[in-house]
């Protein structure tokens, strides 16, 4: 007899593995909306990667298309580069490195300038010539446009500088805000819905336009919320219009929050708390968004910890991504570090190289042309302690891709007796070779428990898409 197993879940690894220790790295979980659809939960391959571009200095620390003309810019090193359609580099200007994330800004049609905030400078191009200039030579950590001004943050004296209007040239010196609300400094900025968004240590806050002619923006009431960021570039990642960031306040920090209005609504799990909070450092957090497929990820990446978190908007869900280092057999966090949409695709900046990528469901390699392994492992099987016996388990999966006319695609199957403490041998079998739709991945003899978890790993260059699990017992 044939019974469907517990398998495909999103990452849930609770404080103690006895209670829950499931799994989902590289594959994000998708709930079909057919009404008579197969199954309810399936896993789907996230995203490959391609080289679009290559800039000529590590790391890649900023992506951006220009609203107004399309046109893609990279900030690399301590360089400022154009990416034409055919994969051209062009540099455009030096800037500053700080080695932290880069930050743009547009005026478009009203004043044909775009602002780019690198190593605390802000850069000045004018879109028709590509004459670029500094503008602010300090401080200007964060930079936004908004109802036809720029505006820049100041993270180390916590003060807002507002350019003339449709003027990003001209910054007079008396147009800057210092915090008064909280006494919390201000250590980020985000732009959107037509506000200023300024994310404190403990507490965050929101500006909008008041039509005042020697200072237009000023602090909305009622906006003060007890949600401060924990690193300043883990706030910026927009999602459908809302902020999603990774929170700290007097009571501590790990939580991950989306804003709804001037309220903020907890999107993290527990396990995904737990694991955040056991991380040693957490200011070097960036976190960056995408649309895809009728999803959009909010992706939070911890290079130090090498770990990176993601989270489905659509489905709520949570799962992990990673780079498989195959000189050290583990996942270190996910090479992308920064993202546009630009040229008609989604280009994602390498955070070890100068490498811009193509990503795409349709790829099934790596940043850097490397195995993207995947790894999926279920909740626990267990019966209120009855013996268990497995005598065949089938994965169902999509089969009949192949790897060439003779060589298929494999499956690896463990399984573990103790919560995820110790695994058993790797049990490998083929997915079929290029049209054998029928083929089934099947696992015989696998033994016998009273409490049992299995797990599925795949890095073939193959969309392996997986539905259920079953047993024969």
């Amino acid at each position: 007899m044939a019974v469907k197993l517990p398998f495909v879940c999103a990452t849930y690894q609770s404080q103690s593995p006895v209670a829950d220790n499931a799994r989902c790295v590289n594959w994000y979980v998708e709930t079909p909306e057919g009404q008579q659809s197969k199954a309810k939960v399936v896993w789907y391959p996230t995203p490959g990667y391609a080289l679009f571009a290559t800039c000529p200095e590590p790391v890649v620390r900023g992506l951006y298309t220009e609203p107004s003309t399309g046109r893609v810019f990279a900030v690399a090193g301590g360089g400022l580069y154009e990416i034409s359609s055919a994969c051209v580099v062009t540099l455009r200007s030096l800037v500053a490195d700080d080695g932290l994330p880069a930050q743009f800004a547009s005026n478009g049609d009203i004043g044909g300038q775009m602002l780019v905030a690198s190593g605390g400078v802000a850069y000045l191009l004018v879109l028709a010539t590509n004459v670029v200039t500094t503008v602010l030579a300090s401080g200007a950590q964060f930079v936004g446009f908004i109802d036809g001004y720029f505006v820049a943050l100041d993270a180390t004296t916590s003060t807002l500088q507002v350019s003339d209007l449709a003027d990003g040239a001209t910054w007079p010196a008396l147009s800057v805000a210092q915090r008064s609300v909280a006494s919390d400094p201000w250590v980020s900025m985000v732009v959107s819905d037509r506000k200023i968004h300024l994310h404190g240590s403990q507490t965050s806050e929101s500006w909008y336009n008041n039509g005042d002619p020697d200072f237009p923006f000023a602090y909305a009431e009622g906006s003060l919320v007890r949600d401060g960021s924990a690193g300043p570039y883990s706030s910026v990642a927009l999602v459908d219009n809302s902020r999603i960031w990774l929170t700290a306040n007097e009571e501590g920090t790990g939580v991950v929050k989306r804003s709804s209005g001037y309220q903020t609504v907890r999107i993290s799990t527990e396990a995904v708390e737990t694991a955040i909070q056991s991380y040693t450092n957490v200011s070097d957090a960036v976190a960056w968004s995408y649309q895809d497929q009728g999803h959009t990820f909010y992706v939070l990446n911890f290079p130090t910890m090498r770990a990176t978190w993601v989270y489905d908007a659509k489905t709520n869900l949570w799962h992990e991504r990673g780079w498989w280092n195959t000189s050290l057999m583990r996942f270190d966090s996910a090479r992308g570090r920064c993202h546009c949409y630009g040229h008609g695709q989604h280009l994602v900046g390498d955070r070890l190289t100068g490498g811009v990528y193509t990503q795409s469901i349709a790829l099934y390699e790596d940043i850097g042309s490397t195995e993207l392994r995947r790894l999926g492992q279920g909740p626990h099987i267990y019966s209120n302690g009855a013996w268990i016996y497995f005598p065949e388990i089938r994965v169902e999966v999509e089969t009949g891709f192949g790897l060439t006319a003779t060589r298929e695609p494999q499956i690896m199957l463990q399984w573990s007796d103790d919560s995820g403490k110790t695994w058993s041998d790797e049990h490998w079998t083929g997915l079929g070779n290029i049209g054998d739709y029928k083929h089934e991945a099947v696992w015989r003899r696998c033994g016998r428990s009273r409490d049992r978890i299995f797990r599925v790993v795949i890095s073939d260059p193959v969309p392996c898409r997986i539905v259920d699990m079953y047993a024969g017992v």
